[in-house]
């Protein structure tokens, strides 16, 4: 605790914690509704709605890259300052919004307009334009605004940071984790485990101790699981490649184990286990061969 205060001075490192894995940083500022923003005549009507997946990344403090644009208003140029809000899908069960990507929106949309749902509670601050909007809408990748004015200030922790020891997580991932509780030696599958958050908050509160089958639906979903296991010391997570919603396992027990998990082993993709052996042989060849042996039951693993 008192090295997360030493690297993030200004911000409250609460002393005690509601959860056992986690270690809380409040933010600063609060919560406001949007008028007090789009009010500011320095914006001039201008605006950035972004996705949610990307809107929840920007509440921990991440800035805006291309892909997470939803809709802004047109002629956008660097250095320009807009209001941002986050836009929830019209459709949540299809994830369907009630635009299209990069659609354009005119000055000074009502708040109350129906394509852009609850918009008055979801505006989170101001941002700075990088790029003109027609370089956003031609380009898949890269930083397109750097918040200036957040209303809920919480510290960009970079990846690098203090790695192997915390990991910065949402709370309401850290809680579900907390409220299933398995015990030491127990078996979990974990059906929707990308990034691997919740996973490795698992493995600790398991004390490594049992195993754990993390689930996702693509390669790189997989390989990303099994990077933060390593990281985060984790030795007891097995991650597959397979649809939840649909994969089938082996309810026979074998003596002294839990349910018997073959085939859905046998999902894991050949491809993740060719590039996993490559990273094994890298790691070999640069003297890092001994990652894996950190201990996952860290008091600061998450905040």
């Amino acid at each position: 605790i008192q090295r997360l205060r030493d690297e993030l001075p200004g911000y409250h490192v609460v002393d005690e914690s509601p959860l056992p894995i986690a270690v809380f940083i409040r933010g600063n500022g609060g919560p406001r509704e949007a008028p007090i923003l789009y009010d500011d005549a320095v914006l001039k009507g201008r605006e950035v709605i972004v996705g949610m997946m990307a809107g929840q990344a920007m509440l921990k403090g991440a800035e805006l890259y291309v892909p997470g644009i939803l809709a802004s208003t047109k002629s956008l140029n660097p250095g320009d300052l807009v209001a941002v809000s986050i836009g929830l899908p019209t459709d949540p069960e299809k994830n369907h919004y009630g635009v299209s990507r990069m659609a354009v929106m005119e000055p000074h949309v009502p708040l109350d307009d129906e394509r852009f749902p609850h918009r008055r509670s979801l505006c989170i601050g101001i941002g700075e334009i990088l790029l003109e909007r027609q370089q956003m809408t031609k380009s898949s990748s890269g930083m397109a605004m750097v918040m200036r004015k957040r209303l809920n200030d919480l510290p960009a922790l970079p990846q690098e940071f203090m790695q192997g020891l915390i990991m910065h997580q949402a709370f309401p991932s850290l809680l579900a984790a907390c409220v299933l509780a398995p015990a030491p030696g127990s078996m979990v599958l974990d059906m929707c485990a990308s990034p691997g958050g919740k996973t490795t908050a698992l493995a600790q509160l398991m004390e490594n101790r049992g195993r754990i089958y993390a689930i996702d639906r693509t390669n790189s979903k997989v390989i990303k699981i099994e990077e933060l296991a390593r990281t985060m010391g984790s030795e007891i997570i097995v991650a597959l490649k397979g649809d939840a919603s649909s994969t089938l396992y082996n309810a026979k027990k074998s003596p002294g184990e839990g349910p018997s998990v073959t085939k859905i082993e046998a999902q894991k993709s050949e491809k993740a286990l060719v590039r996993e052996e490559r990273r094994r042989l890298n790691r070999i060849r640069h003297g890092h061969d001994h990652v894996e042996g950190r201990p996952a039951n860290v008091a600061s693993d998450g905040f």
